[in-house]
């Protein structure tokens, strides 16, 4: 596992072993000369977690490859280093495809105007003259951009000079020191409980339907789709990708490791995270889609473990089939325009918050900065949650939670009652709630 690395600025590079870290993940760090400019060794590093000697060696070669690139190409223009960062995080894959793909419009069409500009000589002022023109003028040939794609462009040059100073081409990174475009973006909101009854009893009709055409298989995935967006918090990609054998009902999870990317019918086998995490479900979902199994039988010609859940033919429905279906359901259930099938995990979180479940359980489960490769208890308290809150919109208890969660911070026993309803897996009867009202308040 010996590379052998060229010469740069006359000094010879030595052999370079691939190194393993104390957990057996291998990485490489090369020597790749001095910096020029700070005179400090170029020593970048990478690791391959999950592969083998011999596939961590060929994609350590990809890697020194695209270094040493950048390195001897270090007085070529902005867009070529750009260019050049995109290859690299291609062959490292820590960018999306989807993300690749818009990253390589934005250095084709918005870095014209500085394409031939030295990558020393780019300074923040730089920045905020190409930053001004593409919002007054726009791309060469086309209309003023809007100010969330320019933010969107900055993010990307940001990520671009980081690299560009971890590969010590330049000393500092322009983009942290240039006039940072404000968006105000609106606050993520949840279905009000108009649109939120509405759209549950559209599901209920739609999922409960036996369809024989084409329009009505499609409107029937879509529905437990959306079923599962609403009581599991997940992405549209990630319902998209799911198989059959990522579904396991007898341990009542959801395995997410994959993603179904925008306009495109290819399944990843990585979140957007890059972090797999299981959900808990309840039996009623399990149930749900144990039987939206049974009905594919009808219309699929075989079926196997990889089956995806979501299907016409065999294969992944794509994320726009999905939302495109939201849009109707908005169209029949005369819902407000500005939900949108993102809304759904909004929801989804924000009914937990308001039933009293902490910060850390929800984020766990919606996989915000939280890798959740087994399942914890968090995980099947925020399951038997959601079936508590079923159960509360069902029976009108939901009052009785919401003032108890507000005492619940104040006095002991409140907040052991809460803790006794949480538990009970949603099984509780109106009679012990009321009992457990009736202590709560003789106490308070």
């Amino acid at each position: 596992a010996l590379l052998q690395l060229r010469i740069i600025e006359g000094e010879p590079m030595s052999d370079i072993k691939l190194l393993h870290a104390p957990d057996g993940t291998p990485y490489v760090r090369p020597y790749l000369g001095r910096s020029p400019i700070t005179g400090k060794q170029i020593r970048p590093y990478k690791e391959f977690p999950g592969m083998s000697d011999t596939e961590a060696t060929i994609a350590a070669r990809e890697f020194v490859a695209h270094c040493t690139d950048a390195l001897e190409s270090g007085a070529s223009g902005l867009q070529a280093q750009l260019y050049l960062y995109l290859d690299n995080a291609e062959a490292t894959r820590s960018l999306q495809a989807s993300t690749l793909r818009k990253y390589r419009s934005y250095a084709r069409r918005y870095v014209a105007p500085v394409a031939d500009l030295p990558l020393s000589e780019v300074s923040a002022s730089t920045i905020d003259t190409l930053t001004r023109v593409l919002i007054q003028d726009g791309p060469r040939g086309g209309k003023p951009l809007a100010r969330s794609t320019v933010r969107c462009f900055q993010q990307f040059l940001q990520g671009a000079f980081n690299y560009f100073v971890g590969m010590e081409l330049i000393a500092r990174n322009p983009v942290k020191d240039s006039m940072r475009i404000r968006i105000d973006t609106p606050e993520a909101e949840p279905l009000d409980e108009a649109a939120f009854q509405a759209v549950k009893g559209w599901l209920e009709r739609e999922i409960a339907a036996d369809p024989g055409d084409e329009t009505g298989r499609v409107r029937r995935n879509a529905a437990l789709c959306m079923q599962l967006a609403l009581k599991t918090g997940m992405r549209v990609g990630e319902l998209c990708a799911l198989r059959r054998k990522d579904v396991r009902t007898l341990q009542r999870t959801i395995s997410v490791n994959g993603t179904m990317p925008d306009n495109s019918r290819t399944r990843q086998n990585e979140t957007k995270g890059h972090r797999v995490r299981n959900i808990g479900i309840t039996e009623a979902d399990c149930k749900a889609i144990l039987a939206h199994e049974r009905w594919q039988m009808g219309y699929l010609p075989k079926a196997d473990a990889n089956t995806p859940i979501f299907t016409l033919d065999g294969s992944h429905m794509t994320p726009d089939t999905m939302r495109n279906q939201f849009r109707r359901m908005q169209r029949e259930c005369k819902i407000d325009e500005r939900y949108h099938f993102h809304t759904l995990r909004h929801t989804h979180a924000t009914y937990l918050l308001m039933h009293g479940y902490d910060m850390r359980s929800v984020s766990q489960r919606q996989a915000l900065n939280v890798c959740c490769h087994l399942l914890t208890s968090a995980g099947q308290s925020v399951r038997y949650s959601w079936s508590l809150i079923s159960l509360c919109l069902k029976t009108g208890q939901k009052l009785f939670l919401s003032i108890l969660s507000h005492f619940q911070a104040r006095i002991p026993l409140c907040r052991m009652v809460c803790r006794a309803i949480r538990r009970s897996r949603g099984e509780i009867s109106f009679y012990l709630i009321s009992a457990l009202w009736s202590t709560a308040i003789i106490a308070i």
